[in-house]
């Protein structure tokens, strides 16, 4: 396996502000990974669910700290699955289509931490 394409993988967790409000942090890595379409039934199966499964990228398991986030060639992308097989892990993605629409399931997850 080739892992030739750089990518970042994105996480966020919360923290309070000086005056006690929470606020997300986004915390990111910068790992080499294998991008692939998504598969023709993975993809078919996801958007019958209202998903828009676009990418698979295959990294080290080592590299995978359970990211929400990936971002590969000027696009956010949002990990739907992660599948773990001995030192590789997959991750299914769709792309997140704006940056408002980024940064709201941003606030979300960290909301939910």
């Amino acid at each position: 396996m080739m892992y030739k394409d750089e990518i970042v993988l994105a996480s966020v967790s919360t923290s309070r502000d000086k005056d006690g409000f929470p606020k997300a942090d986004v915390r990111i890595t910068e790992v080499f990974a294998d991008v692939q379409s998504a598969k023709r039934r993975e993809f078919y199966e996801a958007l019958r669910s209202g998903i828009a499964m676009e990418i698979t990228c295959r990294v080290r398991s080592i590299d995978y700290g359970r990211q929400k986030y990936i971002r590969w060639e000027d696009a956010w992308y949002r990990v739907v699955r992660a599948y773990r097989v001995e030192d590789w892990t997959e991750l299914n993605c769709e792309e997140v289509k704006s940056v408002e629409q980024w940064m709201t399931e941003v606030d979300t997850d960290a909301d939910h931490q």
